[in-house]
């Protein structure tokens, strides 16, 4: 990897991969002799994919590629009070994903939004709200109030450091 071009290997996260003299090895089985002789015995699932790139690794997206093959989403019937149609969110920088969204643990039927700046390197971005929302709340990771968040044209502006995790309610 180098600024006009990169690789990786991405996996389900089981097994590791080291990069030595130009080679790329994925380790895809660990057969340990103890505690168990026989712990390799059976059938061995996984998933890997290699993906390249032109461009830095910023502009690469590896982190988002290794985080889809990892992570389904997760789709539940129903909506929030007064939602006709579906709900979408925008988010206006590519390094800050939306890892979880969800209703609030209290059963107030806030929407909790969980994000995080995947790159190293700290941005401020938009997150675009559905129009059912009128008021937002930076949050802890227990979903406990921290500050209001203005927003304006149906979005909210968030200040992240590099890998930084952020908890927004949405009322």
């Amino acid at each position: 990897c180098d600024e006009g071009h990169g690789a990786a290997v991405l996996n389900d996260g089981k097994y590791g991969i080291s990069v030595e003299d130009g080679c790329m090895e994925l380790t895809l089985l660990r057969a340990a002799a103890s505690p168990q002789m026989r712990t390799d015995n059976g059938i061995q699932e996984f998933t890997y994919a290699y993906y390249a790139w032109e461009g830095s690794f910023r502009e690469g997206e590896a982190v988002r590629q290794g985080y889809e093959l990892n992570v389904r989403p997760v789709v539940r019937p129903g909506r929030p009070a007064g939602q006709e149609g579906p709900m979408s969110f925008g988010i206006g920088k590519k390094n800050i994903l939306l890892d979880t969204m969800k209703p609030a643990e209290d059963g107030s039927g806030d929407m909790i939004l969980r994000m995080y700046e995947a790159e190293r390197a700290a941005v401020v971005t938009q997150v675009y709200l559905p129009k059912e929302f009128g008021r937002a709340y930076l949050c802890d990771m227990l979903e406990q109030e921290l500050e209001e968040i203005p927003i304006k044209d149906r979005a909210v502006t968030l200040d992240f450091r590099a890998f930084e995790v952020k908890t927004v309610r949405l009322i």
